[in-house]
């Protein structure tokens, strides 16, 4: 029998070998193990807007917001989005510009008047508190005085509320239809009240000194004179239902005298009275009244402060109203709310004392906190309103006021209060900025 052959090995075989030669057992090769770069490793979140989806990194909301903090702690995908239904695309687009521009080695990206509207919007609407501050200040030298009224309405901006009411009552210039129809017919005829108090002031001012304005001419004739009587009866019938009426039966001279006597009479149109002229009608009327006024030589010097303060007294339950909006956004010298801690320890409670008296109560903070004014009130209650466990704290006839650098003395309107309050600012926890704040209540 002939004597069988070696056959030579095959390349797969000799590579096996080799590399059992070179690293020992195959099945035993580790991979070096890897990590996630603490800065530049982005986790991301899926948004559906309307019909649309978006997929964005997590970090700028994160850093911006604690809004989506407890919607990032689920499963996000495009098969679970996270769904904003009261958003508009819009919106959402103009917001995300802002965010995450797509040049992002050129200039930063330029946003249009609407697109800064929509930031503050939902800036606004998730406490995006730088968000919101940057879309406020582009908006100042973009947006006309009616417009930061309503948006100021909206969304809280106080400082536009303000001084909007303040540029219409005291500029020289009248109320425009188009002004009037951002404002509101209320909101306009207490402006336009306010501008012709200065004026009838001025105006009897000038009489005095001799002077005949446009509304100090009369027109009379023989008729006036001869059916007096019968004219007297014909006025019974008030100015604004003779517009009506000469309008609904196309009567001008009824119509011609009817206005002619709006212009003339002391009183202004009211609210109800601007119902049945029309808008368009009343700013007519209110146009007229003041260029007659104006008629009349100057004879008071103008007081900005005293129609400052006019207008903060015409405007004061509007006015306080946006301020407790605006409020909201205003942190304690710049800090961020605190998240609402989602694990640990619940939060202190606290016991009322047995021995304590409802009387005034003081505490005294110190710390470098960077109070600002000597009248801190209204930041030392924003700060209550960032801490949950400070909510049962009455803010009635709470006062608080600056001593020194970094030192406040805060009145409370009771011992319980104050207690309270010493006790749960100690067990924390406090707002980043505060951290180091101490609390002690003073002795009587």
């Amino acid at each position: 029998m002939a004597e069988e052959t070696e056959l030579p090995p095959s390349p797969s075989a000799l590579l096996h070998y080799d590399l059992y030669h070179a690293v020992g057992d195959p099945l035993q090769v580790h991979v070096p193990l890897t990590e996630r770069d603490q800065k530049y490793y982005f986790d991301f979140a899926v948004f559906l807007i309307e019909d649309r989806l978006y997929m964005v990194p997590k970090y700028q909301f994160m850093k911006s917001t604690d809004f989506f903090t407890s919607k990032f702690q689920s499963t996000i995908d495009e098969e679970a989005p996270i769904t904003l239904a009261d958003v508009e695309k819009v919106d959402f687009q103009a917001l995300l510009k802002l965010m995450y521009p797509l040049n992002p080695t050129y200039e930063k990206p330029t946003l249009s008047q609407e697109e800064w509207t929509s930031v503050l919007k939902l800036a606004s609407l998730w406490m995006m508190l730088d968000l919101r501050e940057m879309a406020i200040q582009h908006l100042q030298t973009l947006l006309s005085q009616g417009r930061k009224i309503i948006l100021a309405r909206e969304y809280g901006v106080y400082d536009w509320l303000r001084t909007g009411y303040i540029h219409f009552a005291t500029r020289e210039q009248s109320i425009s239809l188009e002004d009037a129809m951002a404002l509101g017919i209320d909101a306009t005829l207490k402006l336009v009240s306010m501008r012709e108090d200065d004026l009838q002031r001025n105006r009897e001012e000038a009489r005095r000194h001799g002077h005949v304005g446009a509304l100090d001419k009369t027109f009379t004739s023989p008729v006036d004179n001869e059916f007096s009587a019968e004219l007297q009866k014909a006025e019974a019938m008030d100015l604004v239902s003779q517009v009506v009426m000469a309008r609904q039966y196309k009567v001008k001279d009824w119509l011609r005298q009817a206005l002619i006597g709006l212009t003339e009479r002391k009183e202004l149109v009211s609210a109800d009275e601007a119902d049945k002229l029309t808008l368009a009608t009343t700013m007519q009327l209110c146009r007229i009244r003041d260029a007659c006024l104006r008629s009349y030589p100057s004879y008071r010097r103008a007081d900005s402060g005293a129609r400052e303060r006019n207008v903060e007294r015409v405007f004061k339950e509007e006015l306080e109203s946006v301020r407790l909006v605006n409020d909201r956004y205003l942190e304690p010298s710049g800090i961020t709310p605190p998240p609402a801690p989602s694990r640990g320890p619940p939060a202190p409670t606290f016991q009322q004392p047995s021995n304590v008296s409802n009387g005034t109560a003081m505490v005294e903070l110190d710390g470098s906190a960077g109070w600002g004014g000597k009248d801190v009130t209204r930041k030392f209650k924003a700060l209550l309103d960032l801490m949950p466990t400070l909510n049962h704290i009455s803010r009635h006839k709470l006062h608080a006021h600056r001593l020194r650098s970094g030192y406040i003395r805060v009145a409370f309107n009771t011992d319980i209060d104050a207690i309270s309050f010493v006790t749960i600012w100690a067990a924390g926890p406090r707002p980043i900025r505060y951290d180091n704040v101490t609390a002690k209540m003073m002795e009587d």
